[in-house]
């Protein structure tokens, strides 16, 4: 279960432009809220889930599955009636609650029936019903094009079903893709659409031999809008770690498993490309594949390689490049290349650096979402082993971003630290940094140049006197001047002083209590003070419920990890080393019980 809320501003400037569709009028502050609330179940023969979630209209949060203005309901399962027959089932239910609301209601039924060995039987009937309001017709075409590759027998590991919500992310530019009515897409028309097909579905999955799997499907409408689709796809496997892939789907009207479309122009879909690893720590890939799973209007071709080199004993070195371009469409086309090297030979010194160059064109004809820009990215880490208790730390990061069309962005962020760990009786764990901070944004044409500098200190520690007791303590401090266009300075400092007492009442709960306090310029004083019930949810994973009944809005730089506003929230810590994954390594599952 999730619950989230979101607050920000839009449409004020040229950088914080929203193409929302329920941001379309307004500007300025803006918030939303969404949850959604999932079950699943897996069992030898059964299976099923249950999906239901609902945003708000002013909910902007381009990475969740649901977006601005959405209702989402699904209920799948199946159930396995003998060893080689399935029976699966689903439906679905969709809502745009955005202006000119429409919604789309869809089933499906089918059998999976394995005939053999090497030959796989697909047999299923679906049925859509979609309705719309106010909806949106493009300018530059009667109806959108939205095919994707469908999840299927033909498409295999290569198919993808389209995910809850109207968004999926552009992996070339970042931006969402955004449909404004659910169905349709451009300049506004009132018109009310009630479209619905249903289909009959058939697919077989063969086996030729252990190097080569095709797998093909044919939808055919029986009822409703004469909608039809075609789907073939097979590997290849050339060597034990190199393989050739293809899919390829075209269709009319039906163009998302649960969306129909009064188009009757065939929407094409197409991936196809090599896979290999034939080297040790080496993968090679070139593929064609679609700009994102929602629309087929962009084509992508994608080329690159990765690489691990282990130098020496302890010396690691990690190359990649990728080369992205758009064969069909307006996203620019993107290079990427990386090096990094990892230094472990000796036991007292850990170190790695990494250096990342990115660049991306420019399209002229939507230069707002495809500017040109070229990043660069370097970090620097370094961990010395001073004796039982006591490591040094140090880290660099540099960010470096060029854009042609307007100022550029740097931002370096310089620490070093001391941790303490009382290896003897583990009761004092303590963490000590210091950061220098600098960034420099030439980017908002709005507000012009911005520059600051930062000195940050703090200290963290955690005090265990005995098994029930927990007293977790932190200070930090932080001097900044801000520099604006026009030679205007200002300058912030502010210290901030927490602690934490926690009582383990049982093996799996515990009852916190917080304080913290905050002072700033000219005699500014700011107290918080709350509560908190925790729950031990597996080893190493907490889960806190907590109030403050007073509180204030600390300075990222100052607080942590620690909540101070007033108000209810929720907390969930986890706590895992290098020795996480070393599931066969009864040595350390046995140290880490202890």
């Amino acid at each position: 279960a999730e619950l989230a809320q979101t607050r920000g501003t839009v449409n004020t400037n040229s950088v914080n432009q929203s193409s929302l569709p329920g941001f379309v009028g307004q500007s300025g502050d803006v918030s939303g809220q969404a949850w959604r609330v999932e079950l699943a179940h897996e069992g030898e023969r059964t299976e099923g889930r249950v999906f239901v979630g609902q945003s708000d209209t002013g909910f902007n949060n381009l990475a969740a599955p649901l977006t601005g203005g959405r209702s989402e309901a699904l209920v799948s399962g199946g159930l396995k009636l003998t060893d080689t027959v399935k029976l699966y089932g689903k439906a679905q239910h969709s809502e745009d609650r955005n202006p000119g609301t429409s919604q789309r209601d869809a089933g499906e039924l089918g059998v999976l029936w394995n005939l053999s060995e090497r030959l796989t039987l697909d047999v299923g009937l679906r049925s859509v019903r979609e309705t719309a309001g106010t909806s949106t017709i493009s300018q530059s075409s009667p109806f959108s094009s939205t095919t994707g590759l469908t999840s299927s027998i033909a498409t295999g590991s290569g198919g993808s079903a389209v995910g809850f919500g109207n968004q999926t992310i552009d992996p070339v530019t970042g931006l969402p893709q955004i449909s404004s009515g659910g169905l349709l897409n451009g300049t506004t028309t009132n018109s009310t659409l009630g479209l619905s097909t249903d289909t009959v579905r058939v697919g077989l999955g063969f086996k030729v031999n252990d190097r080569l799997t095709l797998g093909g499907e044919v939808e055919q409408a029986v009822a409703g809008e004469p909608r039809n689709r075609y789907a073939l796809g097979g590997d290849y496997r050339i060597a034990e770690r190199t393989r050739l892939y293809a899919r390829a789907e075209s269709q009319t009207g039906l163009s998302a498993p649960s969306a129909v479309t009064t188009d009757d122009r065939a929407s094409n879909a197409v991936v196809f490309g090599v896979d290999t690893s034939y080297w040790s720590d080496t993968q090679l890939f070139s593929e064609y594949r679609l700009r994102d799973a929602m629309n087929g209007q962009d084509v992508q071709q994608a080329s690159g390689v990765r690489n691990g080199w282990d130098l020496a004993t302890g010396i690691r070195l990690n190359t990649a490049y990728e080369w992205t371009k758009v064969v069909s469409g307006s996203a620019p086309t993107t290079q990427a290349a990386s090096v990094g090297l990892d230094y472990t030979a000796h036991p007292m010194w850990r170190g790695s650096t990494k250096l990342e160059y990115r660049t991306s064109g420019d399209v002229a004809s939507t230069p707002a979402q495809n500017e040109a820009f070229n990043t660069t990215l370097w970090q620097v880490m370094a961990a010395r082993k001073i004796n039982r208790d006591w490591t040094f730390l140090a880290r660099n990061y540099l960010l470096q971003t060029d854009y042609q069309d307007r100022g550029d962005v740097f931002q370096d962020r310089v620490q070093v630290g001391l941790a303490y760990r009382d290896t003897d009786t583990n009761r004092i764990n303590a963490l000590a940094k210091y950061e220098y901070k600098t960034e420099q944004d030439d980017s908002n044409v709005t507000l012009g140049s911005v520059s600051s500098r930062a000195h940050i200190v703090s200290a963290h520690a955690d005090y265990h006197p005995s098994r029930p007791w927990w007293l977790n303590g932190r200070y930090a401090a932080k001097w900044q001047q801000d520099r604006f266009e026009g030679g205007v300075s200002d300058n912030f400092k502010a210290q901030l002083v927490s602690g934490r007492l926690t009582y383990d009442v049982t093996e799996n709960w515990d009852l916190g209590v917080l304080a913290a306090v905050q002072t700033g310029q000219y005699g500014a004083v700011q107290h918080a003070a709350g509560v908190e019930l925790g729950y031990l949810v597996k080893q190493n994973l907490w889960l806190s419920v907590g109030y403050n009944h007073t509180g204030f809005a600390a300075d990222s730089d100052l607080s942590g990890y620690e909540y101070t506003r007033t108000g209810a929230y929720l907390r969930l810590r986890f706590k895992f080393d290098q020795n996480l994954f070393a599931s066969g390594n009864k040595a350390i599952n046995q140290a880490m019980d202890r």
